[in-house]
């Protein structure tokens, strides 16, 4: 979702590929875990996907760590919709489960700092305390968070990455919960922490 050389957006140009907006890198997947790096104007090499990845998050959780408590670390243009019922899933005429029934209510922009704001142009429809997060998860384009005592939200991301989004949740939840002497040590299925030790 964002270059690993200059923290710019990357767009996919074909099958397994893509470029930097900014830098004109390119990349496209190799064997196994490899990642062909293509530079502009130089000679293209072969790396590891985890070392690339590996840059991507410590920016992430750089910009986390840094972040001041003002303005946002992270918004992105979305649709939010609400979880208003479930839905019987039936295999071979048996009940095996239920899913969500996901209604649209709004788009606005989706803002991540101390808090988890939804906002529609100047209205805030929604401010959650990073401790009212119970869990959160990719869900294709969106990003789904589930809140504590109101139930599951669903923010389809207009053009931004949902993985960018579970990265810079999982970074700032991080130091939320260690700045008040704890320390996340599961998020899924759901966040759970312990007290860090004196």
């Amino acid at each position: 979702y964002k270059c690993p050389f200059c923290n710019s957006r990357i767009l996919g140009v074909g099958p397994n590929k893509a470029s930097c907006v900014n830098c004109e890198i390119g990349f496209s997947r190799s064997e196994g875990a490899q990642i062909l790096v293509e530079p502009k104007g130089e000679g293209a090499y072969l790396t590891s996907g985890a070392l690339l990845k590996l840059a991507i998050e410590t920016d992430v959780t750089d910009k986390a760590e840094l972040f001041d408590g003002q303005g946002y670390i992270l918004s992105s243009e979305s649709v939010v919709y609400r979880n208003e019922d479930y839905q019987p899933v039936y295999s071979s005429g048996e009940l095996i489960g239920y899913t969500e029934v996901m209604i649209e209510h709004d788009s606005g922009l989706l803002n991540l700092g101390e808090r988890l704001v939804f906002t529609v142009g100047d209205e805030t429809l929604y401010s959650w305390d990073l401790e009212e997060i119970s869990s959160f998860l990719i869900s294709s384009k969106a990003i789904q968070v589930y809140i504590k005592k109101q139930g599951l939200f669903q923010f389809k991301l207009t053009s931004d990455s949902p993985k960018e989004w579970e990265d810079s949740l999982t970074a700032s939840i991080k130091k939320f919960y260690r700045q008040r002497g704890s320390d996340v040590f599961a998020y899924h299925p759901v966040i759970k922490t312990r007290k860090l030790k004196q």
